[in-house]
């Protein structure tokens, strides 16, 4: 049997061991150059919701490499005194070129059978095959035991992140209207280089990627309406790239007719799209939103040193004096003195309980309280998800301004975006898209643009951290 069907075949019983320290396994490949930086640095910052998916992605990722790689591993596993001791399971498992580990069990033919094989001795790879049983059987009692173990201490930890497991994560549609139809609007050259720079990082993020090319006002919707019936249960996320003209709240099509921002996103709710529900939503609209130019502003200069160091001085002075606190006190007595302390007492009093008596005699009341006895019985079903949750919206620009588009080498915000995500899938911080999007913000309000500013704006309800990384 060749390195490569042994690790195939015995894979599960070789993650469930590994997964006991999954970076040291990460670490040794690496120093032994069975992966390259560029895989290293991947391995590491993937997203999975357990251990076990690491050490599945370094397995898998091996096994790719083919059979020279997969005969390295299974040296590196035998001969490492460091790994032999982290993992002491392996002693028990037949480590050689013949039979790495047991076979897994394959279904029985007519003419098996559960007894031992004829002259009453067990084979070679029947003792193997029981080995690898109770082996595998222990891990899975461990992890099970280190699992409620944890939930006694009260510290499972409750994951902050969009799971992104499956392969695609998901749908990229970029709409990318270019030729309009009317005198109105101009036709949008530089667009395509928008559009091959979406294409090329959300591929390499993992997205099916679907360009739509000048679309009508209803045209657009029909697609939108479309795509929000789509059957998303395979996939982990939704990206919609809008580039075309705009005005407040709204994009144009071709035909110079106006679609509002909230057509574009209304297909996605939860209610209308429910296999898309507690699943992220991400939006990016390249649009102008008005016909206003954004102007820029010098900030305030800090205080001069001088003045600071004054200011520190005469703030000591005070402290030190006495006046201070003969003044606090002296208040103080004065308040409690005063005949009105007590009457604004009172007068509070008064109007608190007045408040009270018109709830108690209100209806409103009777709409309150069963909500709030419902809550406090656990009747709350935390389960649904709000219509309007998982959604981020991209925009170009801040209301009634225009944005800026170079015919040759596509929009401001566009190639910004486009530029955050790709330093943001090579990093091994785990970047959120929020972080990524204020960077955007950051990095394009820096510019100036024939002599005006342009000023991203994303608007938001997610409620989870969403990192993209390259897949």
């Amino acid at each position: 049997m060749s390195a490569k069907d042994t690790v195939r075949r015995n894979k599960t019983a070789i993650v469930a061991t590994l997964s006991g320290d999954r970076m040291l396994i990460l670490n040794k490949v690496h120093e032994n150059n069975l992966i390259t930086d560029r895989e290293y640095k991947n391995l590491k910052s993937i997203e999975k919701e357990d251990v076990e998916g690491h050490v599945v992605a370094l397995v898998d990722k091996l096994m790719y490499k083919g059979e020279k790689s997969c005969n390295a591993f299974l040296k590196l596993l035998q001969t490492d005194e460091e790994i032999k001791a982290t993992y002491p399971e392996l002693e028990s498992m037949w480590l050689n070129d013949t039979c790495i580990l047991p076979t897994p069990v394959q279904a029985c033919s007519v003419d098996d059978s559960d007894g031992p094989p004829p002259g009453g001795k067990r084979t070679k790879e029947a003792v193997a095959q029981e080995a690898a049983e109770h082996h595998l059987t222990r891990m899975k009692l461990e992890k099970l035991e280190r699992q409620i173990a944890q939930l006694k201490q009260g510290n499972m930890p409750l994951t902050d992140y969009y799971a992104l497991k499956n392969k695609p994560r998901g749908l990229c549609v970029v709409i990318n209207n270019e030729d309009f139809q009317g005198s109105m609007l101009n036709n949008r050259k530089g667009t395509q280089v928008d559009v091959e720079a979406l294409s090329s990082v959300f591929t390499r993020l993992g997205f099916t990627v679907l360009v739509h090319n000048n679309l009508t006002a209803e045209d657009m919707r029909r697609e939108l309406q479309k795509l929000g019936s789509r059957d998303f249960l395979d996939e982990d996320a939704l990206v919609v790239c809008v580039l075309s003209h705009g005005e407040l709240e709204c994009v144009f099509g071709t035909d110079e007719q106006q679609v509002s921002l909230k057509e574009l996103t209304r297909p996605f709710t939860s209610r209308l799209a429910p296999t898309l529900a507690g699943k992220p939503k991400l939006f990016f609209i390249q649009a102008c939103q008005g016909s206003g130019y954004q102007t820029g502003a010098v900030p305030c200069p800090p205080k001069p040193r001088q003045e600071e160091m004054v200011r520190q001085s005469l703030e000591e002075v005070v402290r030190q004096s006495p006046l201070e606190e003969v003044v606090r006190q002296s208040l103080g007595e004065v308040v409690r003195q005063s005949p009105l302390e007590e009457a604004v007492r009172r007068s509070l009093e008064v109007v608190r309980q007045s408040l009270e008596e018109v709830v108690r005699q209100s209806t409103l009341e009777e709409v309150v309280r069963p909500s709030t006895l419902e809550a406090d019985a656990g009747v709350v079903h935390n389960e649904m998800v709000a219509c309007e949750a998982d959604m981020l919206l991209g925009m170009a620009t801040v209301p009634e301004c225009h944005t800026f588009r170079n015919v040759s080498t596509g929009s401001i915000y566009i190639q910004e975006l486009c530029k955050q995500l790709r330093r943001s899938a090579e990093s091994l911080e785990k970047d959120d898209i929020l972080t990524v999007l204020t960077c955007v913000n950051r990095e394009v309000s820096k510019g100036q643009y024939l002599n005006y500013k342009q000023m991203p704006m994303p608007k938001y309800t997610l409620t989870k951290k969403l990192v993209l990384k390259y897949v």
